[in-house]
């Protein structure tokens, strides 16, 4: 007796279910000030996740992370990473607006050369071609609202 081979939405759901099982709070990778910006110690703080979810699309799919916020070890201030930090760390945000979802700088390289390189492709087939990737990455499937 042969195992039932799942179908595309089954494999989705199944991995879905189980990156929320061993989701763990990840921050988006920002570099940290080189000095705190209350009490101008140098190379004091660190990088931990705030409680507001972010979403970051790169060529290797989707990942649910964190906002970034700086903590610094000496005076125990906290800071929330700015767009500005996020641009400097290779993120582009999605809209102006929307300060929770970033697209990695190669992602944007590959859909421009994809969509003036090769005038006629569909944007739409692209999208879930990344979505099968970061399916079979193991993150969560592309979702882009």
């Amino acid at each position: 007796m042969g195992r039932k081979k799942l179908s595309s939405e089954e494999k989705a759901t199944r991995n879905r279910i189980y990156n929320e099982k061993r989701r763990k709070e990840v921050a988006v990778p920002v570099s940290c000030p080189v000095a705190c910006w209350s009490c101008l110690n140098p190379e004091t703080c660190r990088l931990i996740p705030g409680s507001s979810p972010c979403i970051i699309v790169t060529k290797d799919g989707r990942f649910d992370l964190y906002e970034s916020l700086f903590k610094c070890k000496s005076c125990d201030t906290t800071r929330t990473a700015t767009v500005e930090d996020n641009v400097a760390a290779g993120y582009i945000p999605g809209t102006p607006k929307r300060t929770n979802f970033f697209v990695s700088f190669d992602l944007a390289e590959i859909l421009y050369n994809f969509k003036y390189l090769t005038p006629g492709t569909s944007e739409q087939k692209f999208i879930e071609t990344l979505s099968a990737v970061s399916i079979k990455a193991g993150t969560v499937g592309l979702v882009l609202y």
